[in-house]
């Protein structure tokens, strides 16, 4: 692998993170059910994702327990996107983003009893500084639920910590059921079947949208999900997937957080900053020591 390929890699790697860590602001520009927001985003992505196939030729060959298992995990991501949204609209992209970013906690505890390996000592460690993060973030400010101008820090790190929860149960499906399969073609069975599992909850919404709000569906769906998805599978020929898991990890809230600054002036305080630090350091320092090469997973935000 060549220096210059090499760097083009870590160059789409960066904006599929800088993509991704984006959707996390749609929850503000978007003044709308988080039913909604995910409905129209998994159904656009999804569309998209199937027309890539379409023109690579690629047809799904699935049995039918992995569509069981794909539908299954479409409705877990439908449900991670849902609470998701809804952390960062009754807080705080910063505050959202980070406790949603406690996954790896979740998946510490999880995976040892899936799949009957060792609770390594450094895996408590690691448990117990993202739950050392949460904590600042969680007392960092005083929220009021009663004045929706005022973030609820407590019940945005509330669904923030449910949302990472539903991912780490995503990311151990997709290691037991699906992973065998083309990454591309995971993400649009799953983005679909999310899609369908919202139906019912999304079909009596109000879908009177105007112009603006359907770019910016159209955005988060097109380029913040399966623009950034192509980007970073573009990024993983040509850099190692422990690589990306660091570049993901320990980017994706820090982007998110600039641009809210920037575009929504939300000033994250200096504890919740300190809370980020404990949770993204542990979880870039958690993707370093892992020796399993796995596709990391870009279902977040």
């Amino acid at each position: 692998m060549n220096s210059s390929n090499s760097l083009g890699g870590v160059a789409s790697i960066h904006a599929a993170t800088l993509a991704v860590g984006m959707a996390g602001l749609f929850g503000k520009f978007l003044e709308h059910s988080p039913v909604l927001i995910t409905q129209g985003r998994s159904t656009i992505a999804a569309l998209a994702l199937a027309v890539v196939l379409s023109l690579q030729r690629k047809r799904p060959r699935l049995s039918g327990c992995q569509w069981f298992w794909l539908a299954v995990t479409g409705g877990i991501l439908a449900a991670h996107w849902v609470t998701f949204f809804h952390a960062i609209q009754v807080s705080t992209v910063a505050i959202g983003l980070l406790s949603f970013s406690s996954y790896p906690l979740f998946t510490t505890l999880i995976e040892p009893w899936v799949f009957r390996e060792p609770l390594r000592p450094i895996h408590l460690g690691f448990a117990l500084a993202v739950m050392v993060g949460i904590a600042l973030i969680a007392t960092s400010e005083s929220g009021n639920s009663a004045n929706p101008d005022v973030p609820d820090v407590l019940l945005g790190v509330g669904w923030g910590l449910v949302s990472g929860f539903t991912l780490a149960v995503l990311t151990i499906l997709n290691r037991l059921h699906v992973q065998t399969h083309s990454p591309l073609l995971i993400s649009c069975t799953q983005n679909g079947f999310a899609a369908l599992a919202l139906l019912p909850f999304s079909a009596g919404l109000n879908w009177h949208l105007d112009g603006r709000d359907w770019s910016l569906l159209l955005a988060l769906g097109l380029i913040c999900t399966a623009g950034g998805y192509a980007l970073f599978l573009h990024g993983l020929q040509r850099v190692r997937a422990q690589l990306a898991s660091l570049i993901l990890a320990g980017m994706e809230s820090v982007y998110a957080i600039l641009f809210a600054m920037l575009l929504l002036s939300e000033i994250p305080s200096l504890q919740t900053v300190l809370g980020g630090i404990f949770i993204i350091g542990t979880t870039v320092v958690a993707s370093f020591q892992s020796s399993e090469p796995t596709t990391p997973t870009v279902t977040s935000g």
